[in-house]
């Protein structure tokens, strides 16, 4: 119980780190459903047929600007790439439709610790880029303390539970 949290938050931000911009599943998706929770919006909208929302498009230049990544494993983020994703203004004022229907329609709740992290940093000048970081590293906060919880409350089996929790995959996820 007590290795658990402090094993989870050290290698879980050693991947939030590691793990380039927008290569997890689905990502951009989620950061972009996110980002439109932060701002109180907790329906999808509905543009020419398509799913998703209003949004700075500097959020969507800051993903275009890791999509060679993406699946392409001998490709490696270029030098000064996130130095200058890390500089690049919200711009909240310039807006445009955004594509994301695989987490537009999923309820707001599961968006709260990204959408807060987010909501947190905006007024504080964030970068597109530092409010990815922020809404990872509330995920971790948030994944360790329901998993110690969890492990906490087993009445057996917790070491088990310790070590597959630990897993670089449920780490990753």
């Amino acid at each position: 119980e007590r290795v658990f949290p402090v094993l989870a938050l050290v290698f879980g931000a050693l991947l939030v780190f590691w793990v380039p911009p927008f290569q997890s599943p689905d990502e951009p998706a989620h950061f972009f459903r996110a980002y439109q929770v932060s701002e109180g919006v907790f329906f999808p909208e509905r543009e020419d047929g398509r799913l998703g929302g209003d949004l700075p498009v500097s959020l969507v230049q800051v993903r275009d600007s890791f999509s060679n990544l993406k699946m392409n494993y001998d490709a490696r983020v270029p030098k000064g790439l996130v130095s200058n994703c890390l500089e690049l203004p919200l711009l909240s004022g310039a807006r445009g439709f955004t594509d994301f229907p695989n987490t537009a329609i999923y309820a707001p709740t599961a968006f709260l610790p990204q959408a807060a992290a987010i909501l947190l940093l905006r007024p504080l000048g964030a970068s597109p880029l530092l409010l990815l970081y922020g809404a990872r590293l509330a995920n971790l906060l948030v994944w360790v303390l329901l998993v110690w919880s969890a492990i906490r409350l087993m009445p057996f089996l917790k070491n088990t539970l310790t070590v597959l929790a630990l897993l670089p995959a449920s780490l990753a996820l």
